[in-house]
């Protein structure tokens, strides 16, 4: 029951959130949607702990916010927006049903797979890897790498989306892999 009460409230914070950014610009709307959100941390927060129902409540907030973006782009293709002068900006969103050539599809989907999942594996085989090779205890070992982890795979992932030829970005991070394997390995 009480986790229907936290996505209905949570639902509710973006749908108040929204209103108040894209049609009315009020205030009142806008506290009732922070207090709303903040509600939902709080009963999250007493279901799952407060670690992850702070977490849980915050990624809510965010599939909210997409999904509802995602609904209002159907609907509507042109939006309009105030910049900071005041003066209205008009954005053309393309169509959600615009056709996009397979080989975009392909080509994307390629780069997702270079660029999260197998830069995340070649990353993680590195930091290992570079850490096994000095003389420290397992146990910071282990937190060195944990460290440089997220900051290899970041900096790895923003390299392949940032190089425009393909087969290079991939034999560099089949390369990390291969390396990587072999020190930690064999």
């Amino acid at each position: 029951m009480g986790l229907y009460l936290s996505l209905i409230i949570s639902l509710l914070s973006v749908v108040l959130l929204f209103v108040s950014w894209n049609r009315t610009k009020s205030r009142f709307i806008s506290t009732f949607g922070w207090f709303f959100f903040a509600v939902s941390i709080f009963i999250w927060a007493k279901i799952l702990g407060s670690e992850i129902g702070t977490v849980y409540a915050l990624n809510f907030l965010s599939v909210f916010a997409w999904v509802v973006t995602y609904l209002k782009t159907l609907n509507d293709n042109n939006w309009q927006i105030s910049a900071i002068s005041g003066t209205p900006v008009n954005i053309n969103l393309p169509s959600v049903s615009a056709a996009i050539s397979h080989q975009t599809l392909i080509n994307n989907f390629v780069l997702f797979i270079l660029a999260v999942p197998l830069a995340g594996v070649a990353s993680i085989l590195f930091s290992l890897a570079a850490v096994s090779l000095f003389p420290l205890t397992i146990v910071a070992k282990i937190g060195i790498s944990i460290f440089i982890f997220p900051i290899i795979w970041g900096g790895l992932s923003f390299w392949v989306c940032a190089k425009t030829k393909m087969p290079l970005a991939y034999s560099l991070v089949t390369s990390i892999v291969l390396i990587s394997s072999t020190i930690l390995f064999l």
